[in-house]
């Protein structure tokens, strides 16, 4: 990478013309090559395993899908967003009101029904802001396919180690021993890999590209982006859990919906998510795009057996209804101290589990919420992802089993 940016260099002033323009060139070079070292080295603090490469000819961006929504569905996606936002108490001092500055463009085209300005939008979301924050497909945080290929190296690497840590997770590959003779991994052969991955859960694996420019490893399944094997993990998790706990799964802040999806295809078909009313709209250009339109119900709408609820957070706190199962990613200490216990105060009252995956750099930790003091409770690292804490609550007096650990 470094041979590469110094031949740019000799390059850019071999031609100047001028003096001026070959100190603008070397300086906007070495600013290049500074950026580039520093996202190298944060990628490599981020993987678990220092030796995963990944051949580059697996980089891939999703091609133009060839499938767009429907007139009625882009309708549907206005009268949710209207009818969730009705309801919608406020952020409540979450950072992410600035969220909905940042989408005013397709919070307007919903509000007025705006049904092409809409469609496109939710046929293209890496163009705009829809999933800031809860997906790496975004307007300004997803690589352009006109970056250089070695530039795109190091996130492969991470994409690489991501893998090999869910085949880790799953038993399809024997952990990491760093101690005594270490065995360097290299490059790994991802397909090969992903089948282990299959053997061992039971299920194919597939990975839906339903928007354009997604950029990831490509597979015989489909190209991979980062989010995806973090679904993958957490709708595994969601099916060991309810082999003993029961399948009522409920998602608070499922981002685009990617766990839904996998949760789906392991034959978990009582599923419903709870997010704020643009999340709604992220979770449905995903999933009716991944699954097919009449396979969720939005907010305001009538859900049928097997369908993936999408519902909105009043919802949730109003509903009588009980789960099994309630999962939380990345977002339960993103929100206020007050909003935050009151999700959990409702999930210690209606659920057996709670699952919480955060990190702990924020003002509060999950386990710092009142709500769940004296609930019972294991605490380990996360898997997937450097710097979270996996966090499993039994919140009912039903004895079970995780991790060969009884719990009453």
């Amino acid at each position: 990478m470094l041979q590469a940016y110094m031949a740019q260099l000799r390059r850019a002033v071999a031609f100047a013309s001028r003096p001026n323009l070959a100190s603008r060139a070397a300086a906007v070079i070495g600013q290049r090559m500074r950026r580039s070292r520093a996202a190298s080295g944060l990628i490599e603090a981020m993987m678990f395993d220092p030796d995963i490469r990944c051949d580059q000819n697996r980089q891939a961006f999703v091609l133009e899908p060839s499938k767009k929504i429907s007139p009625r569905m882009a309708q549907r996606l206005s009268d949710a967003y209207n009818f969730a936002i009705e309801c919608f108490p406020g952020h409540g001092g979450s950072f992410w009101a600035q969220n909905d500055e940042r989408n005013a463009e397709l919070i307007a085209a919903l509000r007025a029904g705006h049904l092409d300005t809409i469609s496109a939008m939710a046929n293209d979301p890496g163009r705009h802001s829809l999933f800031w924050g809860i997906d790496g497909l975004t307007k300004g945080f997803f690589p352009e396919k006109t970056t250089a290929s070695s530039e795109l190296e190091p996130s492969m690497w991470l994409h690489s180690d991501c893998i090999l840590r869910l085949a880790e997770a799953v038993g399809a590959e024997p952990l990491r021993y760093p101690e005594g003779f270490p065995i360097r991994r290299g490059k790994i052969d991802i397909d090969q890999v992903l089948d282990g991955i299959e053997r061992k859960i039971g299920t194919a694996i597939d990975f839906p590209n339903p928007f354009p420019n997604e950029f990831g490893i490509r597979t015989s399944r489909g190209v991979a982006s980062y989010r995806t094997f973090q679904a993958i993990y957490q709708a595994w998790r969601l099916l060991c859990l309810s082999r003993t706990i029961g399948q009522r799964i409920v998602e608070v802040g499922p981002g685009i919906g990617r766990t839904a999806y996998y949760a789906r295809k392991f034959g978990l078909s009582n599923y419903t998510t709870v997010d704020l009313p643009l999340g709604n709209v992220a979770q449905a250009c995903f999933l009716s795009r991944a699954l097919g339109e009449d396979a969720i119900a939005l907010p305001g709408e009538s859900a049928q057996i097997g369908q993936i609820r999408i519902e909105t957070p009043s919802w949730f706190l109003a509903t009588e209804e009980r789960f099994d199962v309630v999962l939380n990613v990345d977002s339960m200490t993103e929100m206020s101290f007050d909003n935050a216990n009151a999700y959990v105060e409702k999930i210690v009252a209606t659920s057996c589990a709670f699952v919480s995956i955060n990190h702990e750099v924020n003002t509060f930790k999950t386990a710092d919420l009142p709500a769940l003091k004296g609930v019972s409770g294991q605490r380990f690292p996360y898997w997937m992802r450097k710097g979270y804490v996996e966090d499993i609550y039994i919140s009912s007096k039903r004895q079970i089993t995780i991790a060969d650990e009884t719990i009453e």
